[in-house]
């Protein structure tokens, strides 16, 4: 069976580093940053799924994990367990265009790839 758990970002600011706060129609490229809690014992591979995520790339703790595309035909991107921390993980996603208004993303056990 497929595991699905829910990442929401929480958005913060970096001195010198410009993440975006809200959704701007108007605005195109911009960064965004979250974090997420991995419970301990849960470390293992896993595949981020960025619906209503348009074109871009991921960052986890300061690893490039590639670029996504909402086109496919990949719709994840894989996460090696030696990329995840047990307790908190950052993610920076570069959008190009324009995210959905819920600014989440996936984790799930399997790739979909179109």
């Amino acid at each position: 069976h497929t595991h699905t758990h829910t990442h929401t970002h929480t958005h913060t600011h970096t001195p010198g580093i410009p993440f975006s706060t809200t959704i701007n129609a108007s605005q195109r490229a911009s960064l965004y940053r979250g974090s997420f809690v991995v419970p301990p014992g849960q470390v293992h591979d896993t595949f981020l799924q960025l619906p209503g995520w348009t074109k871009g790339f991921c960052v986890l703790n300061g690893f490039n994990l590639g670029r996504y595309w909402n086109i496919g035909p990949q719709q994840t991107l894989y996460v090696p367990a030696p990329l995840l921390r047990e307790g908190e993980n950052e993610v920076i996603l570069y959008e190009e265009s324009q995210p959905a208004n819920a600014l989440a993303i996936f984790s799930v056990s399997a790739p979909i790839l179109g």
